[in-house]
């Protein structure tokens, strides 16, 4: 998708097709309205409509393109994850028809804002990373990560819920096999990785009362996450704490109202 232009002013030289021109918080700003998705069901969403992206292997082969765009893949490789290493005969033909179906759906679809080009050696979308889910998740990650280095754990902890609001479900929706199983994996142990950075800066933030229900919730999903399990331990003992000296000065305001005379 092409770049905008934004003089130094903020002010927008050009909006290209993928985008439009919204009034924010008293400024003007360009929202995209294309938007790849993998964080949930594989999804492009243009002008407001979900488009249709075709049958399941060719979703497979946006899949792989959009987790690293304007990089080659390999067609061996696009196969091999396709068929789980275990190949048809004319695989290779069939990989050319998917490619061929898919390139057409996205023509149909965002115009030449994205491009599937071919080479020698496979394949290369060419996709603003900031119109896909994933790499908008990333980024975002790393914005977090740098504002907290800086102290500024209000912000970081804003970012990292604008990242998880991405998610939509389980990742790679839709579409299966052995890779696809690996990738959705360690996409979620990048989510994971993140709501713990957030829970992170939440704590720094003295917010421990608000997050007893959230982590009760995050320890159903991850039962086995030994840091989010140290943190309700934690929490446990900080609210317990509380609880009690609550009751000490409870029991404190009553002893006096007894044993002190009233004239």
């Amino acid at each position: 998708m092409p770049t905008l232009g934004i003089s130094a002013a903020g002010c927008v030289d050009a909006i290209p097709f993928g985008y439009q021109l919204q009034s924010i918080d008293g400024g003007s700003r360009c929202k995209a309205i294309m938007e790849f998705r993998v964080l949930g069901p594989i999804e492009l969403w243009s002008a407001g409509r979900r488009q249709d992206l075709g049958r399941a292997r060719a979703r497979s082969i946006l899949a792989m393109l959009l987790l690293t765009p304007h990089a080659i893949v390999p067609a061996e490789t696009l196969i091999d994850r396709l068929w789980d290493t275990r190949p048809p005969p004319k695989a290779r033909d069939s990989l050319t028809v998917y490619v061929a179906r898919l390139r057409a759906s996205l023509r149909q679809a965002v115009a030449d804002s994205v491009h599937l080009v071919g080479r020698a050696q496979g394949y290369m979308l060419e996709v603003d990373p900031e119109a896909v889910d994933v790499h908008q998740f990333r980024r975002l990650r790393r914005q977090a990560d740098a504002v907290a280095a800086s102290g500024d754990y209000e912000q970081a902890a804003g970012l990292l819920r604008e990242a998880d609001g991405l998610w939509r479900g389980q990742a790679l929706g839709g579409i299966r096999g052995d890779w696809v199983a690996r990738m959705r994996d360690a996409l979620e142990e990048e989510r994971r990785a993140a709501i713990l950075e957030r829970v992170a800066c939440e704590l720094e933030l003295g917010r421990h009362a608000d997050l007893v229900g959230e982590l009760n919730y995050l320890l159903v999903q991850y039962p086995l996450d030994e840091t989010l399990a140290a943190h309700q331990g934690l929490f446990t003992h900080i609210m317990f704490r509380h609880a009690v000296l609550a009751g000490f000065g409870d029991l404190n305001i009553k002893t006096k109202d007894i044993v002190e005379p009233h004239f």
